[in-house]
């Protein structure tokens, strides 16, 4: 049986050299399949290219939480960048789960079965990440059936480390 399919009892973790590591290292928890219920999510949609990607996560974030304070809607889960297309341009709708109605525009992250990669290290290294993941859904002979997020489990303003940060990669698969 592979790592990450129902029944494996020892996930193991493995250091992943990427391009952007130097003095850091990076985990990577092996793949698993998971099942999502639907959550619904104040969103904002933007584009940029890869150059800007850095800027726009840091301005969108912290506009996006001015919005749900100012709407009195508290977050349910970790903020997230779902990429609707990528590129040299990127389209990316950044998001806060919530369980409360707003004005601000919702979406409903799907419910279904996903691959899910836990990447623990600086957020250089989630292009690797990521790749890493499609590649281990390809072994499997399954497909992506939607677009990807990357939900920022570990606050960058309260972990300073880079190293330390955690960042869970989702990719929703056909049946």
């Amino acid at each position: 049986m592979k790592p990450g399919f129902p029944g494996h009892t020892n996930p193991q973790e493995f250091r992943t050299p990427t391009w952007a590591e130097r003095d850091t290292v990076c985990v990577v928890i092996h793949p698993e399949l998971i099942d999502l219920q639907a959550t619904p999510a104040v969103v904002t949609h933007h584009t940029t290219d890869a150059e800007h990607l850095t800027e726009l996560f840091d301005e969108g974030f912290e506009a996006l939480y001015t919005r749900l304070a100012a709407a009195g809607v508290a977050p349910t889960g970790a903020p997230f960048a779902r990429y609707l297309s990528v590129g040299e341009i990127f389209e990316v709708e950044l998001g806060v789960p919530t369980s409360e109605a707003s004005s601000i525009p919702t979406v409903d992250l799907p419910e279904c079965q996903a691959a899910r990669l836990r990447y623990v290290g600086p957020y250089e290294g989630l292009r690797d990440a990521c790749a890493q993941l499609f590649e281990w859904i390809g072994e499997y002979g399954r497909h992506p059936a939607g677009p990807f997020w990357e939900s920022y489990v570990t606050d960058p303003r309260t972990e300073p480390d880079p190293a330390k940060r955690i960042t869970d990669i989702y990719v929703p698969l056909a049946g």
